[in-house]
């Protein structure tokens, strides 16, 4: 399958309160997973755009999976955890590891578990497994996911290696080989953090 390549106007990326200027977790990130499946459910309804102020993301879904945001004059990216089709009518399917279908009615439900304070605090007198079984009861609706996958597709996002990167072409704080104009962020948190200067602009069309 091709790569799956669209615009977001940025308003609606910023409604949709996608971070990416201050990613410092993995929940920062499966945050964004989960947003990006969101607009993927429904970009065929989105109205079109394509201008400068654009948001563009790419999904390479070759044997590097891998999500790339473009805005401004930086590019995060991160590793992508769904598999993804797309149908002769251009419409996204999402599936999990176990090829069951990732609706919008389960990201909702996804992002409330991993925000939710037992999932943020591991002191929290609640574990994180019994909030999970007392909010599938309270959720009215039928998932399309059966609640043992469900629970270990959480988990799987929560322990996976998510790759993640960010380039910045930054002239406001340029300082010589310390801070260099172009250059790649690995990690996100400040004691794991390094950059690695770039001699030119990178750009998501340099990545094959």
């Amino acid at each position: 399958m091709k790569d799956i390549i669209f615009h977001i106007s940025k308003d609606h990326f910023d409604s949709l309160k996608i971070t990416t200027k201050a990613i410092r977790s993995k929940i920062d990130i499966i945050n964004c997973i989960l947003k990006i499946s969101e607009i993927l459910l429904i970009k065929n309804h989105l109205p079109p755009s394509n201008n400068k102020n654009d948001i563009v993301v790419r999904i390479v879904v070759k044997k590097m999976s891998r999500v790339f945001l473009k805005y401004e004059k930086s590019i995060v990216s991160f590793y992508w955890p769904f598999i993804v089709s797309e149908d002769l009518n251009h419409i996204i399917s999402i599936k999990n590891s176990f090829c069951e279908k990732i609706d919008a009615k389960t990201i909702k439900f996804v992002e409330f578990i991993i925000n939710s304070v037992e999932f943020q605090d591991p002191t929290h007198t609640t574990s994180a497994h019994e909030k999970f079984e007392e909010a599938y009861l309270d959720f009215d609706f039928d998932f399309s996911i059966e609640p043992i996958h469900l629970w270990n597709m959480i988990n799987y996002l929560l322990k996976i290696d998510h790759g993640y990167f960010r380039y910045d072409n930054d002239p406001s704080n340029t300082n010589g080989r310390k801070h260099p104009l172009d250059h790649i962020d690995f990690f996100y948190t400040n004691p794991c953090t390094f950059k690695i200067g770039l001699k030119k602009s990178f750009e998501i069309a340099h990545i094959s």
